[in-house]
């Protein structure tokens, strides 16, 4: 029994309302698992960016070193990747490790910042642009942040300045 039984697949890897949806070498099972989608998102049949949610399954590491890069350059500046690759190498016929996976990411110019089970055969990492540095675009993943309102300055440096009087 996995930590996350009570969580559908689509809120532990983080699907929101609005975004821009790719995937790329799912299995069948992966669908269903997923279960239900935030509302107003749209899956797309190929990568056109900038895309906002982004998974990539492969099974070799020459599969992992051509397809990252280029899915990279895709995804928006706010985006989430995801890759997965299968839990047990022998079994699968897979040759890639973990550390190939957190390895392709940073030569990209990503952040791994969290890793899920997507099933009991797949795992998956979640790649993002690091904060500090990030590109702006258009798109769902650029959406400006609510600015913060302006402070009242205080009544001290008011009566200083001479604006009561």
């Amino acid at each position: 029994m996995t930590r996350y039984s009570t969580k559908p697949l689509s809120e532990r890897l983080g699907l929101k309302h609005g975004q821009r949806l790719y995937f790329e070498g799912a299995p069948l099972i992966y669908l269903d698992a997923l279960g239900p989608a935030p509302s107003g998102v749209r899956f797309l049949e190929k990568p056109d960016g900038p895309i906002d949610f982004i998974h990539l399954f492969v099974r070799t590491r020459q599969e992992l070193a051509e397809r990252v890069p280029q899915l990279a350059k895709q995804l928006s500046p706010r985006g989430k990747l995801w890759v997965s690759w299968p839990r047990q190498r022998m079994l699968s016929g897979s040759d890639i490790a973990d550390d190939d996976i957190r390895e392709i990411g940073v030569l990209c110019g990503l952040s791994g910042v969290k890793s899920c089970d997507i099933n009991d055969a797949w795992i998956g990492q979640q790649f993002v642009y690091p904060r500090r540095g990030r590109p702006r675009s258009t798109g769902y993943a650029a959406a400006r942040e609510p600015q913060t309102e302006k402070k009242p300055e205080r009544r001290s440096n008011l009566l200083a300045s001479g604006a009561y009087y």
